[in-house]
Parts: C-alpha cells; structure tokens; sequence
C-alpha cells in the first residue's frame, strides 16, 4: 500500500521553517512556579513563556524559561543578545509588557519531532508587519485575583502549564 500525505494548501504555511526570520513578539506569559526535573533532581522553578510571530506563519515559535538573570541562563542570554547588555539598574526595571509587540529576528531550529525551536533572538534586521495574532500578557496573580480574560484567550496547552502552577495549585488546595 502507497500512503499518501494529504494535500492542505495552508501546511506550509503552518509552522515556522529553521532559520533566521523577522519576527514580532505577541505573547509574554507567567507560567508561575513549576515542578523542572534534571538529572533525577526535581526543583521548582519560576517559569515565564515568549511567543514570537513570524509573518506568514500560522503558529508563533514559542520557549518557556527559567526566570533568572544568571548570565548563564537561557533567559539572560537571549534577552541579552536582542537588546544588548544588562546592567543592574536594568535587570532591576525590566519588566515583560516592554518587550510586548517588539520586532526581533529569531533563529529558529527543529526539535526531534520535527517542530520550530527557538534557539535565539537577534536584534531586529528590518521591519517586521504588525501582528495578526493578540498581542497577550498574562500574569498569574492576575488570575488569582479574577482576572481570567487573558488565561482564557491562551492556547489550551498553556492554561493547563499554568494549571499546574504551585500558585494555583495552592489557591485549589482545601488547606
């Protein structure tokens, strides 16, 4: 038997392709704090996700970091790479709406599972078109408090990451 791949006209227009491309960030969420196990060793870890839309493509490129200003982590090192260098003072007044709808170039790469990887974000090369897809900010202690526009406009798969925050896994729990 011959197996076909079925024929969509917006496939490839889908995912984000490896490379470098003009992209614009939509999405800053606070995944609050998560259960991350390495090495056998597990901790709990304050989470933040950035998406970026890349024109053209359905589906923004996302990464979830861990909140930290480590020179050597993830976080420390793109936001570093897309706006320069981070003194005290500017760790200390970052906040994440700033980088709402900011334009960028990001390096995209491919998972095992053949999906967009974010492997860094670069200052912009060009103008990026606005964004078709919201431009969302979410925080968790904006739920805690009533708030739940925002978290009910994200995809599926981050309201049940957020879900499974120690934050709301406390405000669930009877004692």
């Amino acid at each position: 038997m011959k197996f076909e791949e079925p024929q969509n006209e917006n496939n490839e227009n889908k995912k984000v392709p490896v490379g470098l491309h003009g992209a614009r960030c939509v999405m800053v969420v606070d995944l609050g704090k998560q259960d991350e196990t390495w090495d056998g060793v597990t901790t709990i870890k304050n989470m933040v996700l950035f998406a970026f839309e890349v024109p053209g493509y359905e589906y923004p490129v996302s990464k979830q970091y861990n909140v930290s200003w480590n020179a050597k982590s993830s976080l420390s090192m793109h936001l570093t790479s897309w706006f320069g260098n981070f003194s005290a003072t500017d760790r200390a007044n970052f906040d994440t709406q700033d980088i709402l709808g900011k334009e960028c170039t990001i390096n995209v790469g491919q998972t095992e599972g053949g999906n967009p990887k974010l492997l860094s974000i670069l200052p912009s090369q060009g103008e990026v078109p606005k964004a078709k897809h919201p431009i969302l900010h979410f925080e968790i202690q904006d739920y805690i408090n009533g708030d739940k526009e925002v978290f009910n406009l994200l995809p599926e798969w981050m309201r049940n990451k957020i879900m499974q925050s120690k934050q709301i896994e406390n405000l669930n729990s009877p004692f």
